[in-house]
């Protein structure tokens, strides 16, 4: 978050793509999320600007996050 702003990063946007394996950060909340598992893959961009992600979860339920709210896990 810049402190001058408010806003986040811009780079934000460029680090996500289809595939990537990401954790939805402490505080954003959705019910139909798995219990005790905020991780899952993205399968696809969405939005005018390509700036909203549908994740999919082990539960099989697809949700829709603005990507400033996703952080993509490093799996080596």
């Amino acid at each position: 978050m810049d402190a001058y702003t408010g806003c986040p990063p811009k780079d934000w946007k460029l680090s996500m793509k289809v595939g990537d394996y990401v954790y939805v950060k402490d505080g954003t909340h959705d019910e139909r999320m798995p219990k005790g598992r905020r991780d899952g893959l993205v399968v696809e961009l969405v939005g005018k600007r390509k700036d909203q992600a549908i994740v999919m979860f082990s539960n099989k339920a697809f949700l829709k996050f603005h990507l400033m709210f996703l952080e993509r896990i490093n799996v080596l």
